[in-house]
């Protein structure tokens, strides 16, 4: 087991900086996703971690070693794919044996490896089949063994289940979170999926054009994201964002958007009268209702999606998005008020992005 650290890491190809001054801490036994966009630089990091690439200037290290000139099979490190890459002529026992044969691990070592890791990733009946018996899932269950059996010091993943239809990723999320249960060992993974994120991190890594957006827990992000960026990439579906003028009036406080359409804040709401604001607020944090500080909208789209309902309505010049628990009966054409919970909107300094505090 071991914490990686970046330090002031910097990777460029020619004229293009892929990652830029990266300073990273991942703690032992931390389980860290590192997410973003296509591009951000995702992978390009994990791969440096793993040895695959080098920096072009700063320090990799595991447990304050520099790891930098250290070849990859020597880092003792086990990577998962997006691509499931099992040799399709060896079983599954044979795929899971490989790394430690090559290792030179002992015979008998490496039978009471295999069928250890067979038994935790729940393929022990399988050892005797070859991939193209094999379910998608259980290919990637294999992936997971063969990481496993080697004991390494960390695990990396590179967006493993990007080719799994929706109910295998779901399934195979709990196995990965399990898996880092049960191993206690550090996992860095690079998704651009934010539910991955959300329902598998200890910590969240948000990377955009190389850089580091911000770094924290799955809520901390969620409530009280750094800045534009973080909050519109964090959640699903997205916060609903519009631009406008913060006003204020005795102990009243909103934003007044193109068209005329008032958003409320809370009296303590940041910033001064007639000061250009982002307004946030999430799907979740809108309910219908009337009320002197109501929003007015028309409903566009109805979504029903059995617990939830999503509605898309049109609340003066902008376009938002209403996710509401259970059923409705509204229709689309039909005029409706949204009620907004005052203590869930953001605001945002539209020139760089930066969430506005109290």
């Amino acid at each position: 087991m071991t914490g990686v650290v970046l330090d002031k890491v910097v990777r460029r190809y020619r004229d293009t900086v892929a990652v830029e001054s990266l300073d990273l801490e991942i703690r032992d036994k931390e389980f860290v996703v590192l997410l973003g966009p296509s591009g951000c630089g995702k992978t390009t990091t994990l791969n440096m971690i793993a040895g695959m690439d080098s920096p072009s200037s700063g320090h990799i290290l595991f447990d304050n070693k520099p790891m930098e000139t250290v070849p990859p099979e020597k880092r003792n490190i086990a990577m998962v794919f997006q691509s499931i890459a099992l040799y399709p002529h060896k079983t599954v026992y044979e795929n899971i044996a490989f790394p430690l044969r090559m290792s030179g691990t002992p015979k008998a070592q490496i039978d009471a490896r295999v069928r250890a890791a067979a038994g935790l990733m729940r393929i022990g009946e399988l050892l005797n089949r070859k991939p193209h018996e094999l379910s998608g899932g259980q290919r990637q269950r294999v992936a997971l063994g063969r990481a496993a059996v080697r004991d390494p010091v960390a695990f990396l993943f590179d967006e493993p289940l990007s080719a799994l239809d929706a109910k295998l990723r779901t399934e195979m999320r709990v196995e990965i979170k399990k898996l880092h249960e049960r191993l206690n060992s550090t996992f860095i993974y690079v998704t651009h999926d934010q539910v991955e994120a959300m329902t598998m991190a200890d910590k969240i890594v948000v990377m955009q054009d190389g850089r580091i957006e911000q770094i924290g827990t799955p809520l901390e992000l969620y409530d009280r994201p750094a800045n534009l960026f973080v909050a519109q990439f964090i959640g699903s579906p997205s916060m609903n964002v519009v631009t406008g003028t913060l006003r204020r009036q005795a102990d009243a406080a909103w934003v007044e958007v193109e068209g005329g359409t008032r958003w409320p804040l809370p009296a303590s709401a940041p910033g001064a009268d007639g000061q250009a604001v982002v307004y946030g607020v999430r799907p979740g944090d809108l309910a219908l209702g009337g009320g002197e500080r109501s929003v007015p909208a028309e409903v566009i789209v109805v979504e029903p999606t059995g617990a939830e309902t999503e509605l898309l309505v049109q609340a003066g010049a902008a376009q938002i998005v209403v996710v509401m628990h259970g059923r409705t009966d509204v229709q689309p054409g039909q005029a409706i008020s949204l009620t907004v919970a005052l203590d869930s909107v953001h605001l945002f300094d539209p020139a760089g992005g930066a969430t506005m505090r109290a």
